[in-house]
């Protein structure tokens, strides 16, 4: 294993060719940061540097180059991006202009390309496990390694051969994900990179309740600057009552040509999909939902979902339904916390928070201490500033850990930790 670099520092390296790369001196680094997040397929960031040495000139830097960050606490992380626009080159002084301009460069994951601007034309056989086509999907169109993907098995078998007629891997992947459910968590499939692999496909159901966590406490009120998980800084955005589709539930149609009909255009309870039935149906969003049953059937106050689709099987628009509600749902309570830099924080990784009473300092409040969820993570790196390596992290909470809204617990109390929490009790 590679060592880790000294606390808190990193190296940017631009690669020209296999041959020839630039290490660019933290010193003329003004911006560097780069954000992997749970809800989007790749990794993008922005890398603002002083270009003393003319690496526009002897470089020459034309936009097709990659580049590697490398940065790391127990352990050393090496991340290889590919430049894909250089949206600004800046003059900051009218004397010397190649020596005293900034570079602005925006930078994504090497499989970009492969994932958003070429089409695939491919076919699958009936009866295939969609994991096993999702597996095929990136080994041959996004060219990811063998060991570089963690794919989820799906529950599932393509109903009829399935075809992708001249379709970007983008949207290919969104249309997979909307109708499987999977077998470690049931709803909510989710494709995305973090630090760990370079790829990932799986339910934010399983996250929820599988995913690793970090045993170490996340602390708003110690006086201990060195402790790593003290929070530096914070924000929150609290429940949005009416402002998200399916929330409150809804109507899903589909089509049967055997029978030249709608489905799901009845008024029975089983075409229709309500909030009440949702949480029952989706097993980690726990004891304390956020909202209260009074929702269902209130479509001009709580914004249902009315959508029609060309699916023809009735199971396909509940996965349909059920996918998309858990993902809506659960950026409900979305808390974001700065912390000093760490490479064991990753995005779909869980910690544990407490969250201080008005009160007292040694009173938590239960109803939003317990686990929360990484959504995602910005990794900033700044040598100008301290910490020079920072990381902001969007955790998300779908369920209030107390039943008794009012209650706290003592920090030093028998109950400490053992919360009844939201989506996992």
């Amino acid at each position: 294993m590679a060592s880790p670099l000294e606390q808190g520092s990193f190296t940017v390296t631009i690669s020209f060719d296999s041959a020839n790369a630039f290490k660019v001196a933290p010193e003329d680094i003004s911006e560097c940061y780069f954000i992997e997040d749970i809800y989007t397929m790749t990794m993008l960031g922005k890398l603002c540097v002083k270009d003393r040495y003319g690496i526009r000139e002897y470089g020459p830097l034309t936009g097709d180059e990659r580049m590697t960050i490398s940065y790391g606490n127990a352990s050393l992380i090496t991340k290889e991006f590919s430049i894909y626009n250089i949206p600004a080159v800046e003059n900051i002084v009218d004397f010397r202009q190649q020596q005293n301009s900034i570079i602005s460069v925006l930078f994504c994951d090497t499989y970009y390309t492969n994932l958003t601007q070429k089409k695939f034309s491919k076919s699958w056989d009936k009866d295939t496990q969609w994991s096993q086509i999702i597996n095929d999907i990136f080994k041959n169109m996004l060219k990811i390694p063998d060991g570089a993907a963690n794919i989820e098995a799906s529950n599932d078998k393509t109903l009829a051969p399935f075809y992708i007629p001249s379709w970007n891997v983008a949207n290919t992947m969104r249309y997979i994900m909307d109708r499987i459910t999977g077998t470690t968590g049931k709803y909510g499939y989710l494709c995305y990179p973090n630090s760990e692999k370079l790829i990932n496909c799986v339910t934010l159901d399983g996250l929820l309740k599988n995913a690793p966590m970090d045993s170490q406490v996340y602390l708003f009120n110690t006086d201990d600057m060195s402790y790593e998980n003290k929070i530096l800084g914070w924000d929150t955005m609290g429940v949005n009552q009416t402002g998200l589709k399916e929330v409150g539930g809804g109507l899903m149609m589909g089509f049967d040509p055997a029978k030249k009909s709608f489905l799901g255009l009845g008024i029975e309870i089983d075409d229709s999909f309500i909030y009440s039935k949702a949480v029952k149906e989706i097993t980690s969003l726990g004891k304390q939902s956020f909202f209260s049953e009074e929702i269902d059937n209130k479509p001009q106050e709580f914004n249902y979902m009315w959508q029609t689709t060309g699916e023809s099987n009735k199971e396909v628009l509940s996965h349909m339904f059920y996918n998309n509600f858990m993902r809506r749902y659960s950026l409900q309570n979305t808390l974001k916390i700065v912390v000093t830099g760490h490479d064991k924080r990753v995005a779909g990784t869980k910690i544990i928070l407490m969250w201080p009473a008005q009160e007292s300092q040694n009173v938590y409040n239960n109803m939003y201490s317990g686990e929360y969820l990484i959504k995602s993570v910005t990794h900033y790196f700044c040598p100008i500033t301290s910490p020079m390596y920072r990381q902001a992290l969007v955790v998300m909470k779908n369920a209030y850990a107390a039943n008794n809204r009012g209650d706290n617990v003592s920090v030093t109390g028998p109950d400490y930790l053992n919360f009844d929490i939201g989506m996992w009790g």
